[in-house]
């Protein structure tokens, strides 16, 4: 089996639903639409990638159903509660604007602020329910940079850099 890195994540499982094998999953993606037709998935599992064929998803209260072909029952389904579902990263949409990007790929990028010049490397995206949020390693320092359309200026796949404006202020409340 290929390495992680190979594949992004999708969803998450969240909760076993019923007696059939079904899930409840919550989606690791604003447009969730580009995943609901998949035929399959990786699923992870303490560390292990098993490829489950979906039977269906279907909307359900705020969040959505799947059954996948090979888990028939509940006590089958129990074994994968809480894993990972996952696609190959080569299946990911393209993305047009130079300001756009998945957040795998900005990790380890170099971080070029249009007043500070290069302000370190990015450890980490974090998920917020506020707002996402860049960690930026910064002499041994994190700073925390929120992504929205004012701070991310542009960014280069080729160079693997990641040109930002900081807003006034901030750099300095973290060094």
């Amino acid at each position: 089996m290929p390495e992680r890195s190979d594949y992004f994540l999708v969803a998450s499982i969240t909760k076993i639903h019923g007696i059939k094998g079904e899930f409840k999953i919550s989606f690791d993606s604003d447009n969730h639409l580009n995943y609901l037709n998949k035929e399959f998935f990786y699923v992870e599992k303490n560390g292990q990638f098993f490829s489950f064929h979906v039977d269906y998803i279907r909307p359900f209260q705020k969040s959505f159903i799947i059954k996948f072909n090979e888990i028939q029952d509940r006590t089958s389904a129990e074994a994968f509660l809480h894993a990972k579902l996952y696609l190959p990263i080569s299946e990911l949409p393209q993305l047009e604007k130079d300001t756009q990007f998945y957040y795998h790929e900005i990790v380890s990028a170099t971080v070029v602020d249009e007043y500070y010049g290069e302000t370190g490397i990015v450890k980490e995206v974090v998920q917020m329910p506020a707002q996402d949020l860049i960690v930026i390693l910064y002499k041994n320092k994190e700073i925390l940079l929120p992504i929205t359309d004012e701070t991310i200026v542009r960014w280069d796949r080729n160079q693997k850099n990641l040109y930002t404006k900081f807003p006034k202020g901030l750099r300095e409340i973290y060094l």
